[in-house]
């Protein structure tokens, strides 16, 4: 007999192997509101409607209320107000958003070569921006995929290739600080008074040449040079993660993910998939959040043309973290976007908190949108798939499932499938039954000669009720 009794394990490291309470696959389910049950996460919807017609990859949640969403290929702008009506602002002259940040007042955004700036007063009242400037300042090392923005020590902060670019409110300079060749600055955040610099080594726009060497700078801002720097054997630093009083990092096209402990990065965890030199993935500089006492990052799927096979995980929003210091941190695909429910072909370009509320920018195919966090709807397929059990003794044939549940609201169930001695597929178990007394579903399946069994339990939920469940129990005989 196996019982899973506790939920708060996350993802495991392979269907094999995982901690206490773990699960071979998480999707859509929410294992950390309360301990010791699990259930359903709120879906994922489509608020943008036609309106937002690109991938955008960054956006500024500003003090005035709105927030502004910048497409990362036509230079167009949005402006999402505070009452959640979207509209086309403004349309970059220049180029496409590489990077956009408010400072002291402004609005500012990078596109190849040019910083343009839009006041946040006139951000808010223009309908059609006319008072922006979208070549306020010139970059003079163009860089055509990244330009992260950061604001550290009452300066502001723009990567431009090999040079990092600041501005005071009164000075502006192109070069102040220089990394030498070949690097080229990718991700920015703030470590205490210094500031972190992430880098990629390799040349190329929409497919990068993968060079396995990077670094991670550290600088104070004021020295002539950075104060120290640690080697990466990834293609690049691809994101910094937002998590209280710790740095963490996504790095390469592996799914590796590292903490800065002041000096160096550590291998942390890992998004657990199928990688290949034609198969991965990797997260946005500003796909990134932190939400609800969880760290937040987009999984996408790369779109070089080398990722030729593409999808070596599940698309969608992950979460990092724990309920509290007594549990374990662990990862979960909490929230698949609005798109579809397959997880797979998908770029998540930003994430924004916006007070409770969550919302996140993606491409599917030709398709993109911004999804908001609903707070009327379940997210609709949600599902996990347990370890593998396994045993020498291959005369096991029959196997008894049982899910006892806290709530089960009408029209909602769960569904159990299996797969036997390592299967290609899941086989759904039809013959389950629903014991309201002891509040369980069970299932009894006849199984040959097995000795491996993995088990699928899908959530069927109405409208905004799920089921609630406090345990599994597998027993084979």
């Amino acid at each position: 007999m196996t019982m899973f009794k506790d939920f708060s394990g996350g993802l495991a490291d392979s269907p094999w192997r995982g901690i206490s309470g773990s699960f071979a696959v998480l999707v859509g389910c929410d294992i950390h509101s309360t301990p010791g049950q699990i259930t359903v996460n709120q879906a994922l919807a489509k608020e943008s409607a036609a309106t937002v017609t690109a991938l955008c990859k960054n956006v500024v949640v500003a003090s005035d209320g709105n927030s502004y969403w910048f497409s990362s290929t036509d230079g167009k702008i949005w402006k999402r107000t505070a009452a959640a009506v979207w509209s086309l602002v403004h349309t970059n002259t220049k180029s496409s958003c590489l990077g956009a940040r408010e400072y002291n007042g402004y609005i500012y955004y990078v596109g190849a070569g040019f910083v343009g700036r839009q006041t946040v007063a006139l951000a808010a009242s223009e309908a059609s921006w006319s008072s922006q400037a979208d070549a306020w300042q010139t970059l003079s090392n163009i860089d055509t995929v990244f330009a992260p923005m950061e604001e550290v020590n009452g300066k502001l902060f723009i990567g431009n290739g090999k040079y990092l670019a600041s501005w005071d409110g009164s000075t502006y300079i192109d070069n102040d600080l220089d990394l030498t060749a070949p690097f080229r600055i990718s991700a920015l955040t703030p470590s205490g008074i210094d500031i972190l610099i992430g880098t990629y080594v390799g040349t190329g726009t929409t497919n990068l040449i993968k060079v396995n060497y990077c670094k991670v700078f550290r600088w104070d801002t004021v020295s002539d040079s950075y104060n120290d720097s640690d080697v990466v054997y990834e293609v690049g630093i691809n994101a910094f993660i937002p998590k209280d009083n710790q740095i963490l990092i996504q790095a390469g096209i592996a799914g590796n993910i590292y903490y800065y402990d002041g000096t160096q990065l550590i291998p942390y965890k890992r998004i657990v998939g199928t990688y290949s030199p034609v198969k991965y993935g990797l997260v946005y500089p500003s796909a990134v959040g932190y939400f609800k006492g969880l760290s937040l990052f987009g999984f996408s799927n790369s779109p070089d043309t080398a990722n030729s096979t593409g999808n070596p995980a599940p698309c969608g929003v992950y979460s990092l973290g724990r309920h509290n210091k007594n549990y374990p941190e662990v990862l979960n695909l909490e929230f698949p976007v609005s798109v579809n429910t397959t997880l797979v072909g998908q770029e998540i370009g930003c994430i924004a908190v916006i007070g409770n509320d969550l919302l996140v920018s993606w491409k599917s195919s030709s398709s993109y949108g911004i999804d908001k966090l609903s707070t009327s709807a379940k997210y609709s397929a949600a599902y996990l798939e347990t370890l593998v059990l396994a045993d020498d003794n291959s005369n096991k044939k029959i196997a008894n499932f049982k899910a006892g549940y806290i709530s089960m609201p009408a029209s909602c169930s769960i569904t159990f499938s299996h797969k036997i001695n390592y299967a290609s597929s899941y086989t759904t178990i039809t013959n389950s039954e629903v014991e309201t007394t002891k509040k369980e579903v069970r299932a009894r399946q006849n199984l040959i000669d097995c000795h491996s069994l993995q088990t699928k339990v899908a959530f069927t939920v109405n409208a905004n009720d799920a089921p609630i469940l406090d345990y599994l129990n597998i027993d084979i005989k």
